[in-house]
């Protein structure tokens, strides 16, 4: 019979009561509305981190995980700005991450062949929720944009998120083609 043992953690209360207001608290301290650009930013990540877990429950794929991870990462960055008090201990993208991403765009690139058009979402159920994390990272990508344009962000963040698009993007063919569903191409003279 198993009997689980205690673990030694770090308790951290999830009812804290102290965004009944509507405003919440940055990793510096600082307080500010739930509806600001940054909270709305960690809000899509956290919503894109969620939908790959789905992905994850029904397809397993190694890259996801380390994406999943590296989404936190992204969080703490866009709830951190640059040179705060807390700067030192602050997780942040780095051009390791953006390299990462840009390797496995390059293998996914050579494996699918070449690209000569428009694709319509859709092909496998796990190709196409794969194209929805797609449009998740590019929404993320977007309101990382409108932070950008109120204080200064970390040099890699938009750039790694871009990538991090196109790598979805090359993973829902990828799946698709592996799962025997062909491509649609899109057609504009209709």
């Amino acid at each position: 019979m198993f009997v689980a043992q205690p673990v030694a953690v770090h308790n951290m209360s999830i009812s804290t009561k102290n965004g009944d207001n509507g405003n919440t608290s940055l990793f510096d301290g600082t307080r500010i509305g739930k509806n600001s650009t940054t909270i709305d930013a960690i809000g899509i990540s956290d919503e894109l981190n969620a939908f790959i877990g789905l992905i994850q429950s029904r397809k397993y794929f190694d890259d996801f995980e380390k994406i999943q991870n590296e989404l936190f990462v992204v969080g703490a960055d866009i709830a951190t700005p640059i040179g705060t008090a807390h700067e030192s201990r602050t997780k942040r993208i780095q051009e390791r991450h953006l390299e990462r991403i840009e390797i496995l765009c390059k293998f996914l690139e050579a494996d699918i062949g070449p690209i000569n058009s428009f694709v319509m979402p859709g092909g496998s159920e796990i190709g196409s929720m794969i194209h929805m994390s797609r449009t998740l990272s590019r929404k993320l990508e977007r309101s990382v944009v409108k932070i950008a344009q109120e204080r200064e962000i970390n040099k890699f963040l938009l750039k790694y998120l871009n990538r991090l698009s196109d790598y979805f993007y090359l993973a829902a063919l990828k799946e698709n083609k592996e799962s025997g569903v062909g491509e649609k191409k899109v057609y504009f003279d209709i």
